[in-house]
């Protein structure tokens, strides 16, 4: 609880968590302006000393217990007062802390693709790009976020389709580039030549086949009039795909001595939130 405190009764939970190899994440939330300082560095720092002390706690309690290191400050916008999970300073926290991570040598989350959109759209899909690429770059272990807008407040389906897309991209972009004699090509631009094209090698369609190039599966790529022709809007696509996943069956579904006992433990907790009431 920002700023540098522990709220006991949830220190004492993760504690017997931490014990029993239950991994911990310790999640400092300063918020740039209100519970941290006003300056990125300095909510930065606020950030590292209060996973610093989650370290402590819980090492000291469950020695050698797996800890994660979550990158997630805020910004407290002093015209609404309202938590900021997306402007231009979110990326820089994820860059600077995504490199603290690595220095201490921890697994980091990184809030990734997250938005103070309240509804999806144009707002959703940018601020999601921002934050998402950041966090790759930083080198964060894992992103949190796909399809959550209105500050962590919201879950879209359609949003989350939209942001998958957006997710292959940055994992695109995080995968980077290898520079070397294959990759180079020189050898293909010699045989071409002059006013030629690369069409025809088989190279460019090993190249294809392996993703060197990224293929969307959402984003409209055709030409302009038939943009329109095709009656395709972003939100309409994002839909129904979102209606086709939910109309397939569970590729997954628990086994049924799972599934009553999951459901006999949450019965359980509903007569313990009964009686304390």
């Amino acid at each position: 609880m920002s700023p540098l405190q522990h709220e006991p009764k949830m220190a004492d939970l993760c504690i017997d968590l931490a014990r029993a190899g239950i991994p911990i994440v310790i999640w400092p939330m300063p918020l740039t302006g209100a519970t941290a300082p006003v300056t990125v560095p300095g909510t930065c720092l606020m950030s590292v000393i209060e996973f610093l002390s989650g370290v402590v706690l819980f090492e000291t309690a469950a020695p050698g217990c797996p800890l994660i290191y979550p990158l997630g400050p805020e910004i407290l916008d002093m015209k609404s007062g309202m938590a900021v999970c997306a402007g231009p300073e979110i990326p820089l926290f994820n860059l600077v802390l995504g490199q603290m991570a690595k220095f201490y040598d921890v697994p980091a989350i990184a809030v990734g693709l997250n938005s103070d959109a309240k509804i999806p759209g144009i707002q959703a899909a940018y601020e999601s790009m921002q934050t998402g690429l950041a966090a790759a770059l930083s080198g964060a272990d894992l992103l949190v976020g796909i399809g959550v807008l209105d500050d962590n407040n919201t879950m879209s389906l359609s949003q989350m389709v939209i942001e998958s897309e957006i997710a292959r991209m940055v994992k695109r972009i995080r995968r980077g580039v290898t520079v070397n004699d294959e990759t180079l090509m020189s050898h293909l631009i010699e045989k071409a030549g002059p006013g030629s094209h690369f069409l025809g090698f088989k190279e460019t369609l090993d190249g294809l086949k392996s993703g060197e190039v990224f293929f969307p599966k959402f984003s409209y790529r055709n030409a302009y009039d038939k943009f329109f022709s095709d009656g395709r809007d972003e939100m309409s696509v994002a839909r129904a795909e979102v209606e086709r996943l939910l109309a397939l069956p569970d590729p997954d579904p628990l086994p049924d001595d799972v599934d009553q006992e999951l459901k006999k433990i949450l019965a359980a907790a509903d007569v313990a939130c009964a009686d304390a009431a």
